[in-house]
């Protein structure tokens, strides 16, 4: 069975790569988004991360797909919500932002 993941952020990168990366693989369904502009055809969308990981449970993986400086925000929100997070480079805006979320995921 195929791992429900969600995308946050929807921009280019995503739209070019995540995107067709997750559709082309059988061991992946893009299950929703979160973006404040973008959605994918067919996709359950959100605007706020919050949002996304308080009706979707069953997802258990997040993508962050946005820019260093809002990431760390939502990897936080992700992490304390018992969920997988996967970053793009680099990690996060500062050494002690990624040194914090490895922390926040071991624990």
């Amino acid at each position: 069975m195929a791992t429900k993941i969600a995308l946050v952020g929807i921009g280019k990168n995503a739209v070019e790569q995540h995107v067709p990366s997750i559709s082309g693989s059988p061991d992946w369904t893009l299950a929703a988004t979160v973006s404040r502009r973008g959605s994918v055809d067919g996709v359950e969308a959100f605007t706020a991360i919050e949002d996304l990981l308080q009706a979707r449970p069953d997802i258990s993986v997040i993508s962050l797909c946005v820019p260093p400086v809002p990431r760390y925000g939502y990897a936080v929100a992700a992490l304390e919500a018992g969920r997988h997070v996967m970053l793009e480079k680099p990690p996060g805006a500062t050494l002690s932002e990624c040194h914090a979320l490895g922390d926040l995921a071991a624990a």
